[in-house]
């Protein structure tokens, strides 16, 4: 089973190995700025599946309402590995560990009895 923390492990090691990059070879805004592009793309593919679903007419050529929701499924991933490593650039816990200190504060908040461990 992957979990964040799994992710934070293999990312680091990929990041260095496989695009032979360090962490700090960029900036923090540099791995916002990767991260933010890629939830770019995710909110292309939203606004197509919002035309295919508002009965809008889509461009010629446009691909399936299925094959879109995958698009949108592997552009999320992208967005979810470059904030882990903008995290781990920051010198912040995994993704997971953030996550949950936020939904518990948050919950507190609001009166939720959920809380995220």
């Amino acid at each position: 089973m992957t979990t964040f923390l799994n992710l934070r492990e293999q990312n680091i090691v990929r990041c260095r190995e496989g695009y032979r990059k360090q962490l700090s070879d960029w900036t923090l805004l540099e791995w916002a700025g990767a991260a933010a592009g890629e939830m770019g793309e995710a909110a292309n593919i939203a606004k197509k599946l919002r035309r295919i679903d508002g009965g809008f007419p889509g461009n010629a050529g446009e691909p399936s309402r299925e094959l879109l929701v995958r698009e949108l499924g592997r552009e999320i991933a992208d967005v979810v590995v470059y904030l882990d490593l903008l995290a781990a650039a920051a010198g912040l816990p995994d993704l997971g560990v953030l996550t949950a200190s936020k939904w518990n504060e948050i919950s507190e908040r609001i009166g939720s009895p959920l809380r995220l461990s």
